[in-house]
């Protein structure tokens, strides 16, 4: 056996293969390739996250705000109302002296197909849990002098002053609605 260069017939098999493979780099046009792809696959992933969860935080600050919009229409609806009353007005079941349930005049169709969408929250049973008295009610609190600035004359009128607890839901076909509880209080000016 000769041997090329003082070397030995295996020693330059064996380094052959290795000069090749250094020499060689379009195997790494590929690895980059997925390195890069794998990379953007991430990003997008990510992107997509975080536009989905800005779709439901924009969602839900819509349902709040129909929530909110329901409880300002009933603490309106129950001021409306309160002209000469002494006593509390129950705005789920009470009536509204002509026969009609409050809530009826306070719930909202918002998609126009006939039945409500947004209404106020119905409270639990008394005795059980998570009822609350004061909830969905306009509360006579007293009567008194009108406040000092009306221009009332207080030999002639007195104000009444009620607090209105209002819980708005919407929308109502779901198993956890958006719920937005409005406290208001305020005086009424009449006639002694």
């Amino acid at each position: 056996m000769s041997q090329p260069y003082g070397k030995t017939f295996f020693q330059c098999r064996a380094l052959r293969p290795a000069t090749r493979t250094l020499g060689n780099q379009q195997g790494m046009a590929l690895i980059v390739t997925l390195g890069i792809l794998a990379v953007l696959s991430v990003l997008g992933a990510l992107l997509l996250n975080t536009t989905t969860t800005e779709i439901k935080i924009s969602r839900n600050y819509l349902d709040s705000q129909q929530a909110m919009y329901v409880a300002e229409r009933a603490v309106e609806y129950a001021y409306e109302r309160a002209t000469n009353i002494a006593g509390d007005v129950d705005l789920i079941n009470d009536n509204d002296g002509s026969g009609n349930p409050h809530v009826d005049s306070i719930a909202i169709d918002i998609d126009g197909d006939g039945t409500a969408d947004a209404s106020l929250e119905a409270n639990p049973p008394v005795g059980t849990a998570g009822h609350d008295p004061d909830k969905n009610r306009l509360r006579f609190v007293g009567a008194g002098p009108p406040p000092t600035g009306s221009g009332s004359d207080a030999s002639k009128f007195k104000a009444n002053y009620y607090v209105v607890r209002a819980t708005g839901v919407y929308p109502l076909a779901v198993a956890n609605p958006a719920r937005s509880t409005i406290i208001a209080e305020a005086g009424r000016v009449v006639p002694k």
